[in-house]
C-alpha cells in the first residue's frame, strides 16, 4: 500500500466531496507506532461533525480504498495528538464514518464544526481476548452466559477478560469470574425478554 495518491483520484474526491475535506498528507506513520506492523495510510484533514450525541469525520473513498474496504475495518486512528484503537464505520457511497472521542477533542479545545487532521493506519491485531482457561471452564456451565459472551462485540469480550485479568489473588479472580457470569446471564435475559 502506498501513501502516493494519483492526482485524477485526489481531484475526483475533491469534486465529490469538497476540497477541503480531503487534503491528502503524506501518508508517514505517527513515531510511536513504527514498530506495531501497521500499513501506512494517507493523513487526511476532515470536519468534525455530530452523529446524534457523538462526535464523527467522514472518511474519504480514497482513504477507504487504501484501508482495503469493508463494512467494518480496526484501524489505530491519530488525531489531536492522541492515538486510540477503533473501528471505521460505513458511511455510504464508499466513504467511512470515524467516531471521535469527545474527551480527546476538549482537550485539544476542538469541537463540531472545526477541522481535524487524522492518520489511519489498518489495525493487524486481532481485535478477540484470549479467553483464560477458568473462564472457560465457568461459561461450560453456563449456557446462557456463555451465548451472550459468544454473540456479544469484541470489545464485550475484551472488557470481561481484561477485568478479570486485573484480579491479584486467586479468591479475587473466582469473584470477578461469578460477577462476570451474572451480568452475561443478565445480559442474555434481556436479549431473550427483547425477542420475546
Amino acid at each position: 500500500m502506498g501513501a502516493n495518491f494519483g492526482r485524477a483520484a485526489i481531484a475526483r474526491d475533491e469534486a465529490r466531496f469538497g476540497r477541503d475535506d480531503l487534503r491528502a498528507g503524506d501518508g508517514r506513520l505517527p513515531r510511536k507506532t513504527a514498530g506495531l506492523n501497521l500499513p501506512a495510510v494517507p493523513t487526511f484533514t476532515a470536519r468534525i461533525g455530530k452523529n446524534w450525541i457523538m462526535r464523527c469525520v467522514i472518511v474519504p473513498v480514497s482513504v477507504m480504498k487504501e484501508l482495503g474496504g469493508g463494512a467494518r475495518i480496526s484501524v489505530l486512528a491519530a488525531y489531536a495528538g492522541e492515538r486510540h484503537l477503533t473501528t471505521v464505520m460505513p458511511a455510504g457511497r464508499g466513504r467511512g464514518r470515524l467516531t471521535v472521542l469527545a474527551d480527546t477533542l476538549r482537550a485539544a479545545r476542538l469541537d463540531v464544526g472545526d477541522r481535524i487532521e487524522v492518520t489511519l493506519t489498518r489495525s493487524l491485531d486481532p481485535r478477540e481476548p484470549i479467553v483464560p482457561a477458568d473462564l472457560q471452564r465457568a461459561l461450560q456451565f453456563r449456557p446462557a452466559a456463555r451465548e451472550a459472551f459468544e454473540q456479544g462485540p469484541a470489545s464485550l469480550r475484551r472488557a470481561f477478560v481484561n477485568f478479570i485479568e486485573q484480579a491479584r489473588r486467586a479468591e479475587t479472580r473466582q469473584a470477578y469470574i461469578e460477577v462476570t457470569l451474572e451480568r452475561l446471564t443478565e445480559r442474555a435475559q434481556r436479549q431473550a425478554k427483547r425477542k420475546s
